[in-house]
């Protein structure tokens, strides 16, 4: 399909005010949807909304159902109790991300940070601070963020004190 065909005045939707507008229709702008995508919704039975979907078998705490769609071999979403059967089974990896996050974060509680320079690690703010505030000691480092961050510190402790006086 050329561009010519796809961007039509007959096709393509007005967007000076409907620009906010939710769009009704998945299909990129487009009055109807395009005959190969009606094929394929054809052949996998892909129906609107949830009919042919399995629904999690879980009951809320105000009694009515889930609603959620169920996971993949599984009669519950992941909110009753799917993520830690996959994760039983070794489906459910953990992410880069997370397990890199996590590990940065218990390095710099121990003060063993690569990133936490030896200058930072011996101010009384850095030894004083939870592991929060050290992380956060630690991407201020060398910043023009990194007065604020004292400063905000200096008044969050001052007031600490006059409250417990």
């Amino acid at each position: 399909m050329s561009d010519c065909e796809f961007f039509t005045r007959a096709t393509w939707r007005p967007s000076k005010y409907r620009k906010m507008q939710k769009r009704t229709k998945p299909w990129g702008g487009r009055k109807t949807a395009p005959p190969a995508l009606l094929e394929a919704a054809k052949r996998t039975a892909f129906l609107p909304g949830r009919t042919n979907r399995r629904i999690c078998s879980a009951t809320k705490r105000n009694g009515g159902p889930c609603g959620n769609l169920a996971l993949r071999g599984l009669t519950v979403c992941g909110a009753h109790g799917g993520f830690s059967i996959w994760a039983r089974q070794g489906k459910l990896q953990p992410t880069g991300r997370t397990a890199a996050f996590k590990a940065a974060r218990a390095a710099a509680v121990e003060g063993q940070s690569l990133t936490a320079p030896a200058d930072l690690m011996r101010m009384p703010v850095y030894q004083q601070a939870d592991q929060w505030v050290r992380m956060r000691l630690v991407k201020a480092w060398n910043t023009q963020s990194w007065r604020e961050l004292i400063s905000q510190l200096n008044q969050r402790q001052q007031r600490g004190t006059e409250v417990c006086v």
